[in-house]
């Protein structure tokens, strides 16, 4: 569905990904001067190990590190909770994060207590800040993380040339994405494109999901054509049976009980069979998932 419909943020056609990357400097020139854009901001991923005080195994957790214009031009805001401003990304302010609605669910049950707790990052101490909606998605490369925190300032602000961080703007009402384009261009002296965000999140899918949509459609036909086949020979053979029985003095009320408990036999083995196969892949999933490395 995040494939084939629109993006599900507010007017997802005004949305755009600012190419090729930017610096944190330009977002604030962009903010201070822009008149094409409502809004812009910057982002990047990183990986961590998520400790609280429940006592429970670090866990492997991906966060969106972000600027507040990142949901500024998103228009998200938390579910519970504050909403990121500005004033969050000033030094010793911006040790809070956000947890999206699906790691709260996982990792907390969705308790509303959680708000105000400490947890860390790496054994960096952070504040619960609020949840975000559910349903809220964003793929960084493909991923979509499990914690939104303010982007260290002290680290990517505000050299102009360090530009290595991905772009979003939200365009003023009815400004094209050219001529957005050519003012932030003008505002930082060097060339930027504002291209489709769903384009530059997903990348050309859509023709590749079609046709893995059409080879999947063919397999599952010829598939079921295959079991169509082995199903009428079974009949067959169930009726010949059947027949050889009934002239030998059996009654059709055993008959009929001997093929429904023969069917409840092969779909409890099936069911049976199906389930371990999920759970053992959800274990390996997870398994994996604990023992993959940080980034520190």
């Amino acid at each position: 569905s995040f494939l084939l419909r629109p993006l599900p943020y507010q007017e997802p056609d005004r949305l755009a990904a600012i190419e090729p990357r930017v610096s944190w400097r330009d977002i604030l020139d962009f903010e201070a001067h822009a008149r094409t854009i409502a809004a812009a901001g910057v982002y990047t991923k990183r990986t961590w190990g998520f400790t609280d005080a429940s006592r429970a195994p670090v866990e492997v957790v991906l966060s969106g590190m972000v600027t507040h214009g990142f949901f500024d031009a998103l228009r998200v805001e938390p579910d519970l909770g504050t909403a990121f401003t500005a004033d969050l990304e000033q030094p010793g302010a911006n040790r809070v994060l956000w947890l999206t609605h699906d790691f709260w669910r996982s990792r907390y049950n969705g308790r509303r207590d959680i708000l105000g707790a400490a947890v860390e990052l790496n054994d960096v101490k952070y504040r619960v800040a609020g949840v975000l909606p559910a349903g809220f998605r964003f793929p960084m490369d493909g991923e979509n993380p499990d914690v939104y925190i303010p982007l260290d300032r002290v680290d990517y602000c505000c050299q102009q040339e360090a530009r290595t961080l991905s772009g979003i703007a939200r365009l003023a009402p009815r400004i094209a994405r050219t001529a957005a384009a050519a003012e932030l261009s003008a505002i930082a002296s060097t060339k930027f494109v504002l291209a489709s965000l769903q384009s530059a999140l997903l990348g050309d899918r859509r023709g590749p999901l079609l046709f893995l949509g059409l080879v999947s459609a063919l397999l599952m036909l010829l598939a079921a054509t295959n079991a169509a086949a082995i199903l009428l020979a079974r009949t067959a053979r169930n009726l010949r049976d059947a027949a050889i029985k009934a002239s030998l003095g059996a009654e059709l009320k055993h008959l009929l009980v001997e093929h429904a408990l023969e069917g409840v036999a092969i779909a409890v083995a099936a069911a049976a069979s199906g389930l371990l196969l999920g759970f053992h892949q959800r274990s390996e999933e997870h398994t994996s998932r604990l023992q993959s490395p940080c980034n520190v």
